[in-house]
Order: structure tokens, then C-alpha cells, then sequence
């Protein structure tokens, strides 16, 4: 086990992920749990959720993610799946932190949680700051709340 994560929070959340091999950790032993996750990891950590999920798409050559980077394959293949979408420059940015909005959209969304009819309502019994959930995640954050996948820090 890494030590950085002895006493963190979410320790039995990363033990569970790290025994179905979704988490690895840093190759330095460590796992950063305080750390930002980047968009490269995000994507590394969809596929490997999401492994069978379907290609709906064609993979694009980013002009930031060099042939030899660590995270490329696992970036093509999120792109191709549809988890993550290129910016309009035609860059991944995948050094850039994903901000937790968008991670929770996109898992809500592949893991398939009902939208509920009364998402305001929800929102608001779950978050004392719903009402900075923007606009087009609002939905989906509901649904995410429902069944858990939303977790505060305690």
C-alpha cells in the first residue's frame, strides 16, 4: 500500500480500486490522493473502468500528446469511446486538471444513472452550493448524487 494514503479519508475507496486494478498509483510508490487528477489520468482511469465500452468514434491526433507519451493510447481510446473530447485548437491538454464537474458528468453518464424528474430538488438536498453547479451538468450531478458516486470530503 502506498504510505501517502495511510490516513487519508477515502482510504477503503482507493484500497477497492486498487485491488480491480482501476488505480495503480505513481510509479515513485506514491498515490497523491490530494493531487489533481489530469485529464491524461482521468482517461487512463475511464478506460480501465469502462474497458468494454463501445467506439463511437474516430480517434484524433492531438497536436499535444507526443507519439511517446505514457498516456496516449488510453487518451485515443477515451476519445474514441467518447469520454473526453478534444478543445477547439486541437489539443488534449492532458497535463491540465479536470475540474470535478466534469469528471462526475462523464462517469454519471457512462455508468448510466437515471436522470431523476426532480433534479433542483435533489441538488439542493445534497449540495449547500448547488446553485454554482453550472447549467449543463446539472442533471447528471442529480443523478450522480442518487447513487452515491457524488462523495464530499467528510
Amino acid at each position: 500500500m502506498q504510505s501517502d494514503i495511510e490516513n487519508n479519508w477515502g482510504i477503503q475507496a482507493i484500497n477497492l480500486l486498487v485491488n480491480i486494478n482501476i488505480i495503480l498509483g505513481y510509479p515513485d510508490g506514491t498515490f497523491r490522493p490530494n493531487a489533481p487528477v489530469t485529464r491524461a489520468e482521468f482517461a487512463t482511469l475511464m478506460c480501465r473502468m469502462f474497458d468494454d465500452a463501445p467506439i463511437i468514434q474516430e480517434a484524433i491526433a492531438y497536436k499535444d500528446v507526443a507519439d511517446n507519451y505514457w498516456a496516449k493510447s488510453n487518451i485515443e481510446q477515451a476519445t474514441r469511446r467518447g469520454f473526453l473530447a478534444c478543445y477547439p485548437d486541437g489539443t488534449f491538454r492532458p497535463q491540465q486538471p479536470i475540474p470535478r464537474v466534469q469528471a462526475l458528468i462523464v462517469l454519471a453518464a457512462h455508468l448510466q444513472h437515471r436522470i431523476p424528474e426532480n433534479p433542483e430538488e435533489i441538488l439542493t438536498q445534497y449540495f449547500d452550493d448547488a446553485a454554482a453547479i453550472p447549467n449543463y451538468a446539472r442533471e447528471r450531478i442529480a443523478a450522480g448524487a442518487i447513487e452515491n458516486l457524488v462523495v464530499n470530503y467528510p
